[in-house]
């Protein structure tokens, strides 16, 4: 065996690892590129009141603009017997423009301390949507509390009204923070699988072998150890002169035979698949100084060959799960 197999297996263990997060975040970036949200906050356009109507003509359906005075019409949207927002009211450059405001944006605005019968400098990101028999209903009702005729509102009021009800999407909201938290945490994943990948050293298990020394020198008699000393090899289970090695895709670790103070195993049935049930075993380690190493995903032969083997030949070493190993095995690793 090549004596920089080791490092070598380190590597390619976090090359496999490395393919979940980058799909992962892939996937994501896709997703949040091409969300309704990210789509409307690439195309909404910063306008006036007055250029409303020049907005339409051009295609462009989501603005924001800002509001002198916003006034309550004293009408609310209900659907499916909910209030879920308020219409209001603008009077600029001899025009009437109409905004419906979210149940979600006056709460907050209440929440501030802000009146809502008027509201002042409030800037509002809506769609642009057109509805003549709601127009109709609110000219009716303003014309009324301002003691014109409705046809006189009717000839100044714009056609559109801003929606800003529209424009949450309360749903579309959360997913995207769940995309960005994807994006996020596979992003550290893989900067941890590349630091990996480029220096082993900073392989968790092998960093934990701290405790005993050196990381750097055991890994370097452990892989020494690999090309000539091996004692005992069942598939990716290897025991040297002075190491136990396991050299599977899952973890590689590296534990020093001397350290070792129990060993035992215990199994997990995985039922993802109805037609792909299977039982495996995790084999667990403690050590000195209370350090545990696990191994997942192994196959009861291997284990049973394993223990068997380290019970033979390594009378200190407990072997098996009891009761009695776990209280003894606890107090020895304390001691030591």
């Amino acid at each position: 065996m090549k004596s920089n197999s080791l490092r070598t297996r380190i590597r390619i263990t976090y090359l496999i690892n490395l393919i979940a997060p980058t799909l992962v975040l892939a996937l994501s970036l896709v997703m949040l590129n091409y969300s309704p949200m990210t789509i409307i906050k690439r195309s909404i356009k910063t306008v006036s009141l007055s250029e409303i109507y020049e907005c339409q003509d051009l295609g462009t359906e989501y603005v924001e603009l800002t509001v002198d005075t916003l006034y309550h019409t004293g009408q609310e949207y209900i659907a499916n017997s909910i209030t879920e927002g308020a219409y209001y009211y603008a009077l600029e450059d001899g025009k009437c423009y109409f905004f419906l405001l979210s149940s979600r944006c006056l709460e907050e605005l209440a929440t501030s301390g802000t009146e809502l019968d008027v509201l002042h400098d409030i800037t509002i990101r809506g769609r642009l949507t057109t509805n003549e028999r709601a127009l109709s209903i609110l000219t009716f009702t303003i014309s009324d509390a301002l003691n014109w005729s409705k046809d006189s509102l009717s000839n100044i009021t714009c056609d559109y009204i801003v929606k800003e009800l529209d424009f949450g999407y309360h749903k579309t909201i959360a997913i995207i923070n769940i995309l960005c938290a994807l994006i996020i945490v596979s992003a550290v994943i893989m900067l941890m699988c590349i630091l990996c990948i480029l220096f082993p050293i900073l392989h968790l298990p092998i960093i934990r072998l701290l405790r005993y020394g050196n990381p750097i020198k055991h890994l370097k008699q452990a892989e020494n150890e690999l090309s000539s000393n091996v004692r005992l090899r069942q598939a990716n289970l290897i025991v040297t002169d002075n190491y136990f090695i396991n050299l599977s895709n899952q973890v590689v670790s590296v534990i020093p035979l001397d350290k070792i103070i129990w060993a035992y195993r215990f199994s997990s049935y995985h039922t993802l698949r109805h037609m792909n049930r299977k039982i495996t075993f995790t084999l667990c380690v403690l050590c000195s100084g209370n350090v545990l190493f696990k191994s997942p995903h192994l196959i009861k032969t291997d284990t049973s060959v394993l223990l068997s083997y380290l019970e033979t030949n390594y009378p200190d070493i407990l072997v098996g799960y009891s009761k009695e190993h776990e209280q003894a095995a606890l107090k020895r690793a304390r001691i030591n």
